[in-house]
């Protein structure tokens, strides 16, 4: 529970993730439901 609660407590969290989880494979274009589970 102590990560969370350090987590909590920040203005920002960065999460990095790759354009190929993000981008449809044959079309290239943004996969907006991946972005909003993010």
């Amino acid at each position: 529970m102590e990560q969370r609660e350090t987590i909590k407590s920040k203005k920002r969290i960065v999460i990095k993730v790759g354009t190929t989880t993000i981008t449809h494979k044959e079309t290239g274009t943004l996969i907006w439901k991946s972005l909003r589970n993010l």
